[in-house]
């Protein structure tokens, strides 16, 4: 009996070995997340910089820039993978949150910037729903057996 229930386990090889595709699309799922969370973040940051206008600083040229450009990057090799292990519409959604990420970020380190407040916070709020959106989308995927 306890062999059966620890069969049942999400972490037991039996269920990883029956439900690769669940097991590879949540995994690719929350290292996307986590890069986009890191990313957003780390951006955030680099943008309160450059709108603090510290004029003793060239905020391009400091740690929170380094660390907006790593992250991004990171973020650019985390959703290339993801996309990898996801079909559509999940594949969709991600690429399409990605794609808003990277219209922020392009419009943070543009020489327009700073951006109007409500434009800054129009954007991120898209992402937001966007990335609960595709959180649904997995969800709903993996329960209903249709990650593939």
């Amino acid at each position: 009996m306890r062999q059966y229930k620890a069969n049942l386990s999400p972490l037991s090889n039996g269920y990883m070995t029956e439900h690769l595709e669940h097991v590879k699309l949540i995994a690719g799922y929350q290292v996307f997340w986590a890069h986009l969370k890191a990313a957003i973040r780390a951006t955030s940051e680099f943008e309160a910089e450059i709108l603090r206008g510290d004029q003793d600083a060239d905020p391009y040229d400091g740690p929170l820039s380094y660390q907006s450009v790593a992250t991004r990057e990171e973020l650019n090799i985390a959703a290339m993978d993801f996309e990898m292990v996801a079909h559509d519409p999940i594949r969709s959604l991600s690429v399409e949150i990605f794609k808003k990420f990277d219209r922020w970020y392009d419009r943070v380190w543009s020489e327009d910037f700073p951006l109007p407040g409500s434009i800054q916070t129009d954007m991120l709020q898209e992402l937001r729903d966007d990335l609960l959106a595709l959180t649904e989308s997995i969800h709903v995927a993996v329960n209903q057996g249709d990650a593939a």
